[in-house]
């Protein structure tokens, strides 16, 4: 999936800018989005599950796709597993989903604080760089705890994802440019 990423990001010559900052700018918005769109999941008790929305498996694969670049511009490696079984196995379903989410969302602002002083070249100081390195694994440990309460797999999000952006920013409009889809086209 980080090569695939590398070679999107590549393809429309985007690396000027992903650094860790923007990309951890843009993580912190996704993540809310997908707070947002979790709040609208309806629980049906019946079989004890969600039933996650395109929307939510879309934010998931956002927010994947932000924390795998990252561990990429980070020279870390990505974390495969959480542990699932803390005390909050014992609450109810939706707290436990509720729980991740917050989780989720400190461990993301976490990784904002560590730059949120810090500008330029300064993101990949030594100093920044391990405290933002931290944070992004525990970050990505926190969204598997979400999407296994989900039951939503995130590299299947975020290889979906990843292929309505190259819907969105086709490599002939959006070479170079760091405008949104939505803007694209306007002169």
């Amino acid at each position: 999936m980080r090569r695939v990423q590398r070679e999107f990001v590549r393809e429309r010559d985007w690396e000027q800018f992903h650094t860790p900052k923007n990309i951890a700018m843009a993580l912190g918005g996704e993540v809310g989005e997908l707070a947002e769109a979790i709040s609208r999941l309806k629980y049906r008790s019946t079989n004890d599950a969600y039933d996650p929305s395109s929307e939510v498996i879309d934010e998931v694969g956002d927010v994947t796709l932000y924390l795998l670049r990252l561990h990429d511009l980070l020279g870390i490696p990505v974390v495969t597993g959480a542990d699932l079984t803390d005390e909050s196995q014992r609450l109810p379903r939706p707290v436990m989903l509720i729980n991740a989410v917050f989780k989720l969302m400190a461990s993301v602002g976490r990784i904002l604080e560590s730059y949120q002083w810090v500008a330029g070249d300064e993101c990949l100081s030594s100093k920044a760089h391990e405290r933002a390195a931290n944070r992004v694994v525990v970050a990505t440990q926190d969204l598997v705890t979400v999407c296994s309460r989900l039951k939503v797999d995130p590299i299947a999000a975020a290889t979906q994802k990843l292929e309505k952006n190259r819907q969105k920013y086709p490599v002939e409009t959006s070479r170079g440019t760091s405008r949104k889809y939505t803007e694209m086209g306007e002169e």
